[in-house]
């Protein structure tokens, strides 16, 4: 099947009238459902220091393309923490033209995935800021907050079993010279915790804002994955092509 929905698509994203549809909502809570890459996120940030690793290629986090909550894909975070030495990795929320300024919710939910299990205290921390750089702050008025443990929220992570995160915003307590907005987050820090020496592997995936009424997940429609996908770019329009999905599955989210 074929259709030339790839430069409307973008077209749509980009255009005023694109600030009332249904979309615009679904964007107020987002922060990150999926790559459009299959190898690396591009907005995305890693590094180790020490000892310490984390799994990235140019600075960037590694996408999971066989296991996710989304289709097609969730990311990756592949650690080993030393006594001497971090590591991090951000996950940057994605800007366009357009895009209300503002995330709405009470609590950041994402959801986690081990093949094998983790203990609670060997899980990453977990940190906001409203800069896109992390720690750096440099401009008023940028803050984040102070790291809190993500094993606090979730307990053991089970094996082989996609577990949901809730940590309310109000966890988050400012930790630069500035007050904490979380409504102006713009990057989602994961961070080394107990320096057990061990590797581990967790997969990452849905991160958003959103009240107690529940996660995307439980409110949106569930769709299947595309499959066979191929674009061809042209002059004013991408073609693309799949032999899984309907039309209506992509209007619909």
């Amino acid at each position: 099947m074929r259709y030339l929905l790839g430069f409307a698509l973008f077209t749509a994203i980009l255009s005023p009238e694109f600030g009332h549809a249904g979309d615009t909502e679904y964007f107020r809570h987002i922060i990150f459902d999926n790559s459009l890459t299959p190898e690396t996120y591009f907005y995305s940030y890693a590094q180790a220091s020490g000892s310490s690793s984390i799994e990235q290629k140019d600075n960037r986090l590694p996408v999971e393309n066989g296991n996710f909550v989304s289709p097609p894909n969730a990311l990756r975070l592949h650690w080993r923490s030393q006594a001497d030495g971090g590591w991090e990795a951000e996950v940057r929320l994605l800007n366009f033209r357009y895009r209300y300024p503002e995330l709405s919710g009470r609590n950041l939910y994402f959801w986690l995935y081990s093949a094998q299990p983790i203990a609670a205290d060997d899980l990453p921390r977990i940190m906001l800021s409203t800069t896109r750089e992390g720690l750096q702050v440099a401009e008023f008025p940028g803050s984040f907050s102070d790291p809190v443990p993500v094993g606090k929220y979730c307990g053991d992570l089970p094996a082989a079993r996609w577990v949901q995160v809730k940590i309310a915003l109000s966890e988050f307590r400012t930790a630069s010279i500035y007050d904490f907005r979380p409504q102006f987050v713009q990057n989602v820090i994961f961070l080394q915790g107990r320096a057990d020496n061990v590797e581990h592997t967790a997969l990452v995936d849905e991160l958003r804002f959103d009240d107690d009424a529940g996660s995307l997940r439980e409110t949106s429609p569930q769709l299947s994955a595309p499959k066979n996908v191929t674009a061809a770019g042209y002059d004013r329009h991408v073609e693309v092509r799949w032999s899984q999905s309907t039309i209506r599955d992509w209007i619909d989210m």
